[in-house]
């Protein structure tokens, strides 16, 4: 499948699954997808991460369910699929803040002093 065909594909889609797995990685990084899915208005499920609670608020810009766990994203794809609301607020809230918080220039404001600190 071509990339824009792809892109067309999941701009259509109602919700955006992150990750479920229990691996230790999963707790150090967020996955770009997710990142895609906020910026394309997509919200997003995906299971508990140390790194995606540090970056984003369960019920505002995402949502959270066990990882590991058939019943908990199951009950959580159900419940979310029979709250349009939620699903359009958090698509709402996800795009604004990173659009906000995300783009070049703030990721760079924030960079800046880090590197700083390596240099002097």
């Amino acid at each position: 499948m071509q990339y824009a065909e792809l892109s067309e594909k999941i701009s259509r889609a109602d919700l955006g699954l992150g990750f479920f797995s229990q691996s230790k990685k999963i707790d150090r990084v967020i996955a770009n997808k997710v990142y895609e899915l906020m910026a394309m208005k997509i919200p997003v499920l995906t299971g508990t991460s140390i790194g995606t609670a540090e970056q984003f608020k369960h019920r505002e810009h995402i949502y959270y369910c066990q990882r590991g766990s058939v019943e908990a994203i199951s009950e959580a794809i159900l419940g979310l699929r029979n709250n349009k609301d939620l699903r359009d607020a958090l698509a709402k809230n996800a795009y604004n803040y990173v659009r906000k918080e995300l783009n070049p220039k703030m990721l760079g404001k924030k960079l800046l002093p880090e590197l700083e600190k390596l240099i002097i």
